[in-house]
């Protein structure tokens, strides 16, 4: 009983994660990167209190009733089958993929990464592609984006965010359709983080805005990352509390910037005139304050619309995070949607199909 109740109760504070800004509170926030794993533990709950013929089942059953609108951001159930093409239609195959430098430190440990990593872009033949932690160089074998741009033969939107010698970092757009307009949002100066947008021009009469945005980083160090694998491995670990301290307020500054980054980028998608597409490294779950605010400002998701499961994007440690998202205006029709498995990035790539 005592755990049903501390579960019920974290589960209740992820519950008020969409309502509640980290720069309010921040605990909610981190509660509900768990959120589909303390549902889970509320339903076994509710199954072994009622097997044993006991009325303690109420407080988890109450709780799951309660949450489970929160469910359907978490988890899609859409089973694949081939949607009939209108001939009167507009269908566009969009890719956003955090390609982490491209693996220019060699985390990976495998020197074929990078060419991985581009075979993925350029093999898939989106119409629009969306890069975040973008890196290039005019240094072969690191010129990515000539590499892109030779293979692709697309117009570009390339924003450099910050320069190292010849190691150039950013994030960019490539488009099979011409740019007729572009624009950044900067939410801090001299920061990584960033949102730019494209217009471009779709059977020679309509303008789609292509917002591309890489929201604040929570930056765990790689003590962090051990911690965490120790954790889920069951290895005890000598320094759990500073270990447990350093990360949970490297997560709430990374909530709280995040939020005003947030409201720039709502503000933006209020006051655009076009049909928007919003995809890219929001690095925040469903039911956060910060995806209910994009959800808010009157996008839909593609993953509900076309996805299945849990939808992970992120290879975390210890949980299936979806932080990569494809956001899209209502009149927009999403007719597909999947989740490329390349594990050469620290994200999967997300491929998707929207009809206009």
């Amino acid at each position: 009983m005592f755990f049903n109740v501390c579960v019920s109760i974290v589960t209740a504070l992820a519950m008020l994660a969409p309502y509640i800004s980290a720069q309010v509170w921040a605990l909610p926030a981190m509660c509900n990167i768990a959120f589909p794993y303390l549902y889970i533990a509320n339903i076994v709950f509710v199954v072994l209190w009622l097997l044993q013929l006991q009325k303690y089942s109420v407080l988890s059953a109450i709780v799951l009733m309660i949450g489970f609108s929160n469910v359907r951001n978490n988890v899609a159930v859409n089973l694949k089958h081939e949607i009939a093409k209108k001939q009167n239609a507009t269908y566009l195959k969009i890719m956003s993929y955090n390609v982490k430098v491209f693996d220019l430190y060699n985390w990976t440990k495998n020197t074929q990464t990078r060419v991985e990593i581009i075979n993925t872009i350029v093999e898939n033949k989106a119409d629009i592609i969306n890069l975040q932690e973008f890196y290039t160089s005019p240094i072969a074998p690191h010129n990515n984006h000539d590499t892109l741009m030779t293979a692709l033969g697309y117009y570009a939107n390339l924003r450099i965010t910050k320069v190292v010698n010849s190691d150039y970092f950013g994030i960019v757009t490539y488009s099979k359709f011409p740019i007729v307009n572009t624009g950044v949002i900067e939410f801090e100066k001299k920061a990584n983080n960033i949102a730019i947008y494209t217009d471009v021009v779709v059977n020679n009469n309509d303008t789609i805005r292509i917002f591309n945005c890489h929201l604040q980083s929570v930056h765990l160090t790689k003590t962090d990352f051990n911690f965490l694998r120790h954790l889920k491995n069951g290895i005890p670990d000598t320094n759990y509390n500073n270990n447990i301290h350093s990360i949970y307020g490297r997560l709430a500054l990374a909530y709280r910037k995040r939020i005003l980054q947030v409201e720039q980028l709502t503000q933006a998608i209020r006051e655009c005139t076009y049909k928007v597409v919003l995809t890219g490294d929001c690095n925040d779950v469903p039911n956060s304050y910060t995806y209910t605010q994009l959800i808010n400002s009157g996008l839909k998701d593609a993953f509900i619309a076309q996805g299945f499961g849990f939808g992970k994007t992120f290879a975390a440690p210890l949980l299936p995070l979806r932080i990569d998202y494809v956001l899209h205006s209502p009149t927009i029709k999403c007719v597909d949607f999947e989740i490329l498995s390349s594990k050469a990035s620290d994200h999967y790539s997300i491929l998707t199909e929207l009809e206009f």
